[in-house]
């Protein structure tokens, strides 16, 4: 009979771990908020409670920016004065059996581009200011790209998150989901930077043309070898992936992994996600278990729904999952509750929430949060 227990204790536990992401009720938790410092301080105990009643499974928590970590780290060039409170709201998670996911920027850091300006991404016409207001970087960079992967393996050994949430994995998109013809049509296309130029003429086994101006070299490569140049963006991206999945998957194999992707359709704007981005869930879906789909545009339920469907046929075959993300701080005054109420309601097994600190403003949000979703 005991082993009979053992083998019974042993296939919850399984079937527990299994579980974990199959049902989301998610919401972003910035510490640095001002909201959130005012009504908690440093008691992460109480936030963790408060979070436990209305019923979250998943905190999503950024635990870098530009430079600066939130723990006690070691890789990072600069930390946050109250670095271990993370740590604190880490194990008070924990101790209440809610998941903790922590959220890393990847091609993204404004430390970065001020200190090495090497680095900053270059754009169609052959300039880096347009990536200034992105604090872009070059994607290609194999330096950078392991300062981010020590960054990853230190969180991992840390914090040991239950997920980890991968965001600005892309080439610069000067907004994160456009959302008309006319501003994807102004859209720039990056990176032209020498690293970038190399690597690509590497990839397609050519040899660029001696042209007076980045903007020639641009027309020429898209107007003679498009798919070859949207083949090594994705490429690049899913290089990066595979290894971060390596390395988070050495120290702890049960981590998942959550992606943050254009809110885009696979044909969508002249094949976008990709050729922009460089963002191609099929390659990227070995390495993924969660795609986030984020919008601050004002898209309604079912085409938002539509979106995510689109993205399922495309991992067709894969274990991968899609969960929308409700932006609250774009929601229109007329009757945004409501829509909101509705939106926990239309996605109500699978959803996550930006953000805590919002809605701890916002009361009435909070409210209806708290009581939606029942899952």
């Amino acid at each position: 009979m005991k082993i009979v227990r053992y083998i019974l204790f042993a296939l919850l536990l399984a079937m527990t771990a299994c579980s974990r992401f199959e049902q989301v009720k998610g919401v972003h938790v910035l510490l640095q908020k001002s909201e959130i410092r005012q009504r908690y301080g440093g008691e992460m105990g109480a936030l963790a409670d408060e979070l436990k009643e209305a019923n979250v499974t998943h905190v999503i928590v950024p635990v870098m920016e530009d430079g600066t970590a939130y723990y006690p780290s070691d890789v990072l060039p600069q930390r946050w004065e109250y670095g271990t409170e993370l740590l604190a709201f880490r194990h008070a998670l924990r101790r209440r059996n809610i998941n903790f996911v922590a959220q890393i920027p990847i091609f993204q850091d404004s430390y970065t581009y001020r200190s090495q300006p090497a680095l900053r991404a270059v754009n169609e016409f052959g300039s880096r200011s347009g990536s200034e207001t992105l604090s872009a970087i070059c994607p290609t960079d194999q330096s950078y790209q392991e300062y981010k992967l020590q960054a990853i393996e230190e969180v991992m050994l840390i914090l040991q998150p239950d997920g980890i949430y991968i965001d600005k994995l892309s080439f610069p998109v000067e907004q994160s989901d456009i959302c008309t013809d006319i501003l994807v049509a102004h859209s720039r296309n990056y990176c032209f930077c020498p690293t970038c130029l190399t690597s690509f003429s590497e990839h397609a086994l050519i040899e660029l043309p001696k042209t007076s101006s980045v903007a020639e070299t641009n027309e020429w490569v898209l107007d003679n070898y498009k798919n070859a140049w949207i083949q090594w963006k994705t490429g690049t991206i899913t290089a990066f992936m595979e290894k971060a999945n390596k390395r988070i998957h050495s120290i702890d194999p049960e981590c998942k992994i959550m992606l943050s992707v254009l809110p885009w359709k696979e044909d969508e704007y002249n094949k976008g996600r990709q050729r922009l981005a460089g963002q191609d869930v099929k390659t990227l879906a070995p390495f993924i278990d969660n795609f986030i789909l984020k919008t601050s545009c004002q898209i309604p339920d079912e085409n938002f729904d539509s979106i995510r469907l689109s993205l399922l046929e495309e991992l067709e075959n894969t274990d991968a999952k899609v969960i929308p993300t409700i932006q609250l701080e774009v929601d229109s005054p007329h009757e945004a509750e409501k829509d909101f109420q509705h939106s926990l309601q239309y996605f109500r097994h699978q959803v996550i929430v930006s953000d805590w600190g919002y809605m701890l403003k916002n009361r009435r949000y909070l409210n209806i949060f708290i009581t939606e979703p029942i899952i």
